[in-house]
């Protein structure tokens, strides 16, 4: 992952029509699919419902749609990807 000091932002709005505004971090592809790794901005860092959010993205008829991950299963074998890459990138830094 390649650092930079510029910051990346999308902004969604959920199935209610709450607005979110997320920290892009990192995209990846993963079984035929494209996955965004975003952080929350209006959650406090001390929340117990902060952390990383992975959205799938797919296309829809308006465009690009991001959707949660919609199994436990496919969202543990794309967290346990997303892991695997970052301790790749990581040794690859070191050596």
């Amino acid at each position: 992952m390649a650092e930079s000091s510029e910051r990346n932002y999308i902004y969604l709005s959920d199935e209610e029509g709450k607005n979110l505004q997320l920290e892009h971090l990192d995209t990846f592809e993963f079984e035929d699919n494209e996955y965004f790794i975003c952080l929350p901005t209006d959650i406090d860092p001390t929340d117990p419902n902060y952390g990383l959010l992975i959205l799938r993205q797919e296309m829809g008829e308006d465009g690009e749609l991001y959707l949660d991950i919609p199994s436990d299963e496919e969202s543990e074998r794309v967290y346990n990807a997303y892991d695997e890459k970052l301790y790749e990138e990581w040794d690859e830094e070191d050596e």
